[in-house]
């Protein structure tokens, strides 16, 4: 026993030398792998933070782009002539409006696009009348509030009904004149911008100018902050409400020192950002943890630095195994046994070490080793497996394959499937080789168990024929290529170049695109574009314009590209439609108001170089309406048109028509060397315009009226000029029409007093600067007179302007429609003093108010009446309605009807200035008057024109013959008053008689009777 410890020990010594100088090297190496590791840790990292970075920019240019482009297309929407024209008359065809708003709705995906007024009301939108937005208010919005000065703004916040998150894009809408008339909004949801985010590993958001997250692929983010809030912050963010009434809660992330680091529990993320140019003060942000981004080439230097470790430790160990043998030879022949049961059991323990496989060594006689692992695999004992024979292990489809191997002594891995005791079938793969097991041949099999595996690929193999089937039926071209090989093709891809998918794959890009389209299709992968429009050409030769987009993906550890062609000929003829429709009049077909106003500016800045005039003609065409009115729209869009092509042949070529709207043109003449130059246009146009118009063998003559202004003369800016050339064309219709004006100063000091006295007038009433006189009414048929009534006559005293005429401000109530306010309160205020003065003692006193036509269309006049009647207290018999001739020539049934309302009521009914117009004895036969009011021009030739005497005459006794009474106005001398006593004239009215008062003053008239004041003048 000491012999053999001794040389044990004589043996050992060497052994441990030369392990040590092993094991040196194994530590060294390992070393340096570390290094290696570590190094490429960092580089792994910095690459993290430039695709960061990378992300954020391309996140930021899209986000600004999809702003441009919905905002483009809002300045579309408000600029639909028939969305103009709904806001100035509403409720006229809401249909019509109602489907146009759903087309841009559909057309751009978004969630509603509505109209407001510029009070703020909703006048129409995209939804169903059981959900409209109609007639709510909404102007305490910012982006209305800022829209209505002229400001388009983007405004991002939750919605007021819905509490959902919007993107609200508003525009002004504006009148002909360029004043704003309402705004135009569309809102659209975030997910079209959130879709970018959820393809991306890390954490995206879009952040308001306070910090809070308002769209993120992250939803437990939404409302809240990354960082915490300063105090001036929270007030900021709880007074605007733009995310509801609390204060956001922040996520918990800290800044460190490296301002791309932030940090969160302990834990690192790459942190960048990118600021948005179309909204200010928001920005992009990207989160990412390192271990989150691993490119293939990182990959494939980490495997390679970990193979070449593994290969040193593993050929440094066939050296240790190499020197032991050799050491094992030189022992003696005494313990050659011991060592090879030594061997053995080393061999064992160190298959269940580093290894789960089951392991067997075999030779012709069966099965002569294995691993424990083996035993658990097959269900056996190693004394079952001893006497087994191994052709029973395997199925007998497996079976032949085994064999083979084993004849072959191949070293290649194959799968199989076994049997284990329990009859259960199991996939392996199998690795075999050649040992020498106790000095003869033997061979070592290894079996890897690979249900997981198998089952794994079978649920892949079901989601790729699902992932298949899924984008065949997508209407988008897909391709999927990795280093410029096609990968796999949709069935979509195949039929737009006419192939089949066998051919496809495995071909290079070049198959299928020329090289500048492969090209710009690689570059997709570099730089921040995610698509791009190009034309292509199919199978059947046909082209079509085609959106190539590109994206990546992560699988198997390989990075694809996805390419999607997707066929735009449907988005481009839309865009082209809408912009037609932007751009141009669609009945016409010339441009619109929008372009002509960009080709008049462009030919101003031209005209400006060069030192060249420019004219623009505003062009109307004189009683369109009565045209439109009479024989109807059809006939009056045919006389349109064919008023378009007299247009067209009177101009050049560089000259632009444009239809500003309604009956109303615009001409655009450039390159004038003197501004005579318009006349001879504006000559041949009304040349033109002088011959009748031939439709529907009806001959009608419309003539035109013209405005001309001069560049630079009259104006320097497109909106000058438009404006100018209208006062012209307002000059030449004032004139007698069917001419042409050049502008003038004058006509702009005519023009800026009507826009004083409008401007002014709208807030009278409200100011209590208006007031009524009386004008007494004579009884003339007694040598007594007597005060029997008066007329109520309107008065206006501005602040600003001072006194202003009737004859001044009254016709322009009339064109603005303020004489329907301002009417029912002369009623109202008529009424009311002619029952005081009932009150006290004047019975059958009668009040005459003069009535615009204007208050009989699109009023309910009898409704103002009842309430004037009402509120006053007058009896409806004390009340004498004047009407003008101008009413009863535009009779209807409609009027018909009012009028006799009217006279059933009680209330008496006059003709004014009877005689002045195209008065016709049928009108007095057909309507129930009750007056004639003998115009004054009659009166004032009274006493000198015996024509005026005859007519007088004959009229008061025709009235009387009728049943009518007759009152004559503008009596200034005692011999008209006389004639007409003598004459029978029912009442009288003029200065000599009395003139306008004030009601104290005309009290006091009353009183008196009628006696001479000490002027000279009759009260």
């Amino acid at each position: 026993m000491a012999t053999d410890h001794s040389e044990n020990v004589h043996i050992n010594k060497p052994i441990r030398g030369l392990l040590a100088l092993v094991v040196l090297p194994l530590f060294l190496i390992a070393i340096g792998g570390i290094g290696i590791y570590l190094n490429l840790a960092s580089k792994s990292e910095t690459e993290a933070r430039n695709h960061s970075q990378n992300i954020t920019q391309l996140l930021a240019s899209q986000t600004d782009a999809f702003i441009r482009n919905r905002t483009h297309a809002v300045a579309l929407m408000a600029g639909e002539q028939q969305i103009i024209q709904y806001l100035l008359e509403p409720h006229q065809n809401y249909s019509r409006i109602n489907n146009k708003l759903k087309r841009y709705c559909r057309t751009l995906q978004a969630s509603i696009c509505y109209i407001m007024n510029n009070n703020g009301v909703t006048q129409a939108d995209n939804r169903e009348p059981d959900n409209t937005l109609v007639g709510k208010n909404y102007a305490f919005r910012p982006y209305f509030q800022q829209a209505i000065q002229g400001i388009p703004t983007v405004h991002l916040a939750l919605g007021v009904t819905t509490k959902k998150r919007g993107l609200y894009f508003s525009h002004p809408i504006v009148s002909e004149a360029e004043t704003p008339i309402g705004v135009a909004i569309i809102k659209f949801l975030p997910d079209q911008i959130e879709e970018r985010f959820h393809r991306l590993p890390g954490n995206a958001s879009l952040i308001d100018p306070n910090g809070v997250v308002f769209a993120s692929n992250n939803e437990t983010w939404l409302y809240k902050t990354l960082f915490p809030l300063s105090s001036v912050q929270q007030k900021q963010v709880a007074a605007s409400r733009q995310f509801g009434d609390t204060i956001p809660e922040h996520l918990g992330f800290s800044r460190k020192i490296d301002s791309s680091i932030i940090e969160k529990d302990e834990q690192l993320f790459i942190y960048e950002n990118a600021p948005l140019e179309e909204l200010p003060g928001w920005q992009i942000s990207f989160l990412l943890e390192p271990e989150q981004f691993q490119t293939s080439e990182q990959i494939t230097q980490h495997q390679i630095a970990l193979s070449l470790i593994g290969a040193m430790f593993f050929l440094t160990l066939v050296a240790i195994k190499l020197l032991y043998r050799q050491l094992r030879q030189s022992l003696g022949s005494t313990q050659r046994y011991q060592h090879e049961l030594e061997q053995s059991e080393q061999r064992l323990q160190r298959f269940e070490e580093v290894t789960s496989e089951a392991i067997f060594i075999h030779n012709s006689q069966g099965i002569v080793d294995l691993n424990r692992r083996a035993e658990e695999l097959f269900g056996y004992s190693y004394q079952d497996f001893i006497k087994l024979d191994p052709q029973t292990l395997f199925t007998p489809e497996s079976l032949p394959t085994a064999l083979e191997h084993a004849r072959n002594t191949s070293e290649q891995p194959y799968q199989a499937v076994i049997i284990t005791k329990q009859q259960e079938e199991i996939p392996v793969v199998i690795t075999g080789r050649r040992v020498l097991w106790h000095g003869e041949k033997a061979r070592v099999a290894s079996f890897r168990d690979i249900r997981k595996r198998v089952e794994t690929q079978k649920k892949l193999s079901a989601s790729e024929d699902r992932f298949r089937q899924l984008s065949d039926l997508v209407a988008e071209g897909l391709l999927i290529y990795s280093n410029h090989k096609i990968i796999d093709v949709n069935q979509a891809l195949c039929r737009i170049f006419a192939t089949d998918r066998e051919t496809l794959i495995a071909s290079s890009l070049g198959h299928l695109f020329n090289k500048e389209i492969s090209e710009e299709i690689l570059e997709l992968e570099q730089t921040d574009k995610s698509s791009f429009e190009i034309t292509l050409q199919r199978g059947d030769g046909s082209t079509f314009p085609a959106e190539i987009s590109s994206a990546s993906m992560l699988f198997d550890d390989d990075l694809f590209n996805i390419v999607s062609i997707r066929d735009i000929s449907r988005q481009k003829e839309q865009e082209e439609h809408i912009l037609y429709q932007a751009q141009y009049d669609l009945l016409t077909n010339i441009p619109n108001r929008v372009l002509a106003r960009d080709r008049a500016e462009q030919a101003i800045k031209k005209m400006r170089r060069e030192g060249r005039k420019l004219a623009l003609m505003f062009i109307d065409l004189d009683d369109f309406k009565k045209v439109n009115d009479s024989l109807g729209h059809d006939i009056g869009d045919q006389l349109l048109q064919q008023a378009v092509e007299r247009l067209q042949s009177c101009l050049a070529e560089n000259h632009t028509l444009a239809r500003h709207g309604g009956d109303e043109f615009l001409i655009i003449l450039e390159d004038l060397e003197k501004p005579e130059q318009a006349e001879l246009t504006a000559e041949l146009i009304l040349e033109k315009f002088s011959q009748p118009f031939v439709i529907q063998s009806k001959q009608l003559i419309v003539t035109a009226s013209i405005g001309i202004a001069i560049f630079p003369d009259d104006a320097v800016d497109f909106r000058a000029l438009l404006r100018a050339a209208d006062i012209g064309m307002y000059k030449a219709k004032k004139d007698g029409r069917n001419r042409f004006h050049y502008y003038t100063q004058e006509m702009n000091d005519v023009a800026v007093r009507q826009l004083e006295l409008d401007n002014c007038l709208r807030s009278a009433i409200a100011n209590d600067e208006l007031s009524l006189a009386f004008q007494p009414l004579i009884c003339g048929l007694n040598n007594d007179p007597k005060i029997v009534g008066a007329e109520a006559l309107l008065r206006w005293h501005s602040p600003k302007l001072g006194e202003v005429s009737p004859a001044e401000f009254v016709p322009l109530t009339e064109q603005t429609g303020l004489i329907i306010p301002i009417g029912r309160w002369v009623l109202k205020q008529a009424c009311k003093q002619a029952q005081r003065w009932i009150e006290q003692g004047h019975a059958g006193f009668t009040i005459s108010v003069n009535v615009s036509p204007r208050q009989f269309k699109g009023n309910d006049f009898i409704k103002d009446l009842n309430q004037a009647l009402e509120y006053s207290g007058l009896s409806p018999e004390n009340l004498k309605l004047e009407v003008t001739e101008g009413l009863i020539i535009e009779a209807s049934s409609k009027l018909d009807n009012t009028l006799q309302a009217i006279s059933d009521m009680g209330i008496q009914i006059s003709m004014d200035d009877f005689g002045t117009g195209y008065s016709s004895l049928n009108y007095l036969q057909r309507f129930p008057f009750d007056n004639l009011k003998i115009d004054r021009s009659f009166i004032r030739e009274l006493a000198t024109n015996p024509d005026s005497q005859i007519l007088v005459s004959a009229t008061i006794a025709m009235a009387h013959q009728l049943g009518l009474s007759v009152t004559a106005e503008g009596i200034e001398t005692e011999e008209q008053k006389e004639y007409l006593h003598e004459l029978r004239c029912d009442y009288l009215q003029g200065y000599l008689l009395g003139k306008p008062v004030t009601a104290h003053m005309f009290s006091e008239a009353i009183e008196r009777g009628i006696q001479k004041n000490p002027d000279g003048d009759n009260a």
